[in-house]
């Protein structure tokens, strides 16, 4: 297999949500560190990062403390499900961010509030890692075509993303979620270049 992800990822000190189009990864974290930054002021480092730590977000910073308490320390060896949720808003623009989808250490579903725009909020729920254990299933030329044809359908950011996270239910293996990866991001370039116009 030609591996084409290690060429889309962004030059950048940190992930990038663009790093993870269609493309979901599991990390386990190797250290946790506070700096002196208002807006992105901890730095999780992981394996395989490269340098690269993950910084994430108030709102995902909320659902780290509802999920495994205020220490950060106590972070360091577990896992989290990174995704990129494109319908994330930067400046009344959907520029795309990235999101918790799951973690170790917790036995039931951590739902919390996610504020979207002022006055606006949703409740984001971050799912028990281990329920994510389970055998992965190769694609069928049927539904690879089903979730393409849903995809096309997309017309907006939201849609796409809801789109998005049926398929991760399936549980679909490595090459099969490279496929969908790549059908998803051509509808992700499709409606922001409508968006454009």
């Amino acid at each position: 297999m030609l591996d084409m992800s290690e060429t889309t990822k962004a030059k950048s000190d940190q992930l990038n949500s663009v790093d993870l189009i269609g493309n979901p990864i599991t990390i386990t974290i190797t250290g946790v560190t506070k700096v002196d930054d208002d807006k992105q002021p901890i730095f999780i480092d992981y394996e395989g990062g490269q340098g690269r730590p993950y910084k994430p977000c108030l709102g995902m910073r909320r659902g780290l403390v509802a999920a495994w308490g205020l220490d950060g320390n106590a972070y360091v060896g577990r896992s989290l499900t990174l995704f990129c949720n494109p319908s994330v808003k930067y400046g009344g623009k959907e520029e795309g961010g990235i999101q918790i989808s799951h973690a170790s250490h917790i036995d039931k579903p951590v739902k919390f509030k996610l504020v979207l725009t002022r006055g606006k909020s949703t409740i984001h729920t971050i799912e028990p890692l281990e329920s994510t254990l389970k055998i992965k299933n190769e694609i069928t030329e049927e539904d690879f075509i089903m979730w393409s044809e849903a995809f096309e359908s997309c017309t907006n950011m939201a849609a796409l993303s809801d789109v998005g996270k049926k398929i991760k239910e399936k549980a679909y293996d490595e090459k099969s979620s490279e496929r969908l990866g790549v059908e998803y991001k051509k509808s992700v370039d499709r409606i922001r270049t409508e968006e454009n116009k």
